[in-house]
């Protein structure tokens, strides 16, 4: 695990069903809901800051930025689950997906440089809580602490796009390439 100074103590736990803690050299991959919600950058498609909700970075009542790790999600579970949370009409058939590298997302610096922007942590959710169903390999994304203060709009935003820009391997589910839509 990446060590840096940053308040992200549940990091190392492995929650009940988990299949361990998340790892520097794990991929995390994200269900892209709109084309709104993708900016290419110099020829590399990634997320825009609307992907990235500040309530979910913040961990805000009991939320996260939800992801599948990718080494442990049968590459169906990932369709399914992103065809569930898809809403762009184009890729009704073939949702579009965005993965980040573990290691980059902990990386990330606040706009100090000197502690750690987000925790990457194992997460699993269960059917009473999960409107898709019990997923043992589910990770959350959040702010670590200590957070900003609510009323600082400019670190918040900063916050969601850097932990947009990190997920910048986008394709479809099956893996094809993602053509913009305009």
């Amino acid at each position: 695990m990446t060590v840096a100074p940053g308040g992200c103590p549940d990091e190392a736990n492995v929650p009940t069903g988990a299949p361990g803690a998340i790892s520097d050299s794990e991929t995390v991959v994200r269900g892209v809901v709109l084309s709104a919600h993708l900016l290419d950058q110099n020829g590399t498609l990634i997320l825009t800051p609307a992907a990235i909700r500040e309530d979910d970075l913040a961990a805000r009542k009991g939320r996260s930025v939800s992801v599948l790790r990718e080494p442990h999600t049968s590459p169906q579970e990932t369709t399914r689950r992103a065809l569930a949370l898809n809403q762009q009409q184009e890729w009704q058939g073939d949702p579009v997906v965005a993965r980040a590298r573990v290691a980059e997302l902990r990386k990330l610096l606040d706009n100090t440089n000197s502690w750690r922007l987000v925790c990457v942590n194992a997460d699993p959710t269960t059917a009473a809580l999960d409107s898709l169903g019990a997923c043992p390999t589910h990770g959350s994304i959040v702010r670590s602490d200590p957070k900003p203060n609510v009323k600082d709009r400019l670190s918040w935003f900063a916050a969601r796009i850097a932990v947009a820009t990190a997920f910048n391997l986008v394709s479809h589910a099956s893996g094809g390439p993602v053509t913009p839509i305009p």
